[in-house]
């Protein structure tokens, strides 16, 4: 058991659980980890502590220091709601009336209730374009705005495994938002999706990559840099929304306006059936009217 493992079990605080340490079974104690951070780190780091279980109470206590120190770096990448972590409530009181008095305007321009019942993001590779439509009750979909992509690496063509750079083209859902993103607030694409999934099988690929975000901020390698106002508006419009409400079309080039991509474009061979149901489910939303 490594340390990452040792600190996995402590912050899911699996109490009673049997663990092993270098072969060697240990069994978790303590109190529930505390919603108040202090405690939580003071809680983790015991935990930990007592599944190295020194022989002394000198080493005891200098794993405890050392456990002390390293969970506090280490939580925020595996836990990072224990460690002074704000809140979607509390992004929402900080960005929300700013926020919403931004988009006001071109909801009511597009006589769209908000929140809207519904809502749809189109992100546009060649355009480097994200578009925002949403609708109310039964009635379709309206083109509320639209936003720059500042930054989006890679080419034309779907995301095939981690560390390619692409940015990924299919139709997702949006798994989450993160209030503590570094750069400045994002929520996660939902790739790999099924299809994306079914396709490596096909081909014996296994590593797809993941945690595909829509950020703020001007710098990104797969993911889509939007700004950080922006992201601050997508942020609180998809919040209110709520994300089960949420669709995200990523599509290599706009093939609404009968655009096409290059024969010489290195495409895998089953693009031919993914952008014909790409270009379908953009013909669901219109074309915005030019300016």
């Amino acid at each position: 058991m490594n340390a990452r493992q040792i600190l996995r079990a402590c912050l899911k605080r699996r109490i009673g659980s049997n663990v092993r340490l270098n072969g060697v079974p240990r069994k978790l104690s303590g109190q529930p980890i505390s919603n108040n951070p202090a405690l939580t780190l003071f809680s983790v780091a015991s935990c930990v502590a007592t599944l190295l279980r020194p022989r002394t109470g000198a080493l005891r206590a200098g794993v405890f220091k050392h456990a002390l120190t390293g969970v506090v770096a280490m939580t925020a990448l595996l836990n990072p709601t224990t460690v002074n972590a704000a809140t979607i409530e509390d992004r929402l009181e900080q960005y929300g009336t700013n926020a919403r008095a931004r988009l006001a305007p071109h909801f009511i321009k597009a006589a769209v209730a908000y929140p809207p019942s519904a809502l749809a993001f189109i992100g546009l590779k060649e355009e480097k374009i994200f578009q925002v439509y949403a609708r109310s009750g039964t009635n379709g979909f309206s083109f509320i705005r639209e936003y720059p992509i500042l930054a989006a690496s890679g080419v034309a063509g779907p995301k095939l495994r981690e560390g390619d750079k692409q940015v990924p083209e299919g139709i997702y859902a949006i798994e989450l938002l993160n209030p503590n993103s570094s750069y400045h607030l994002s929520m996660r694409v939902g790739y790999p999706n099924a299809s994306d999934r079914e396709q490596a099988a096909k081909e014996g690929r296994t590593k797809l990559g993941g945690d595909i975000m829509i950020h703020g901020k001007a710098f990104s390698v797969g993911c889509l840099a939007m700004g950080d106002d922006a992201a601050e508006e997508l942020f609180v419009l998809a919040a209110d929304t709520k994300i089960e409400n949420m669709t995200v079309i990523i599509a290599p080039v706009d093939f609404r306006a009968g655009k096409t991509l290059p024969e010489n474009a290195k495409l895998p061979s089953w693009t031919e059936s993914l952008y014909p149901e790409i270009k379908k489910r953009l013909a669901e939303f219109p074309l915005p009217e030019k300016k």
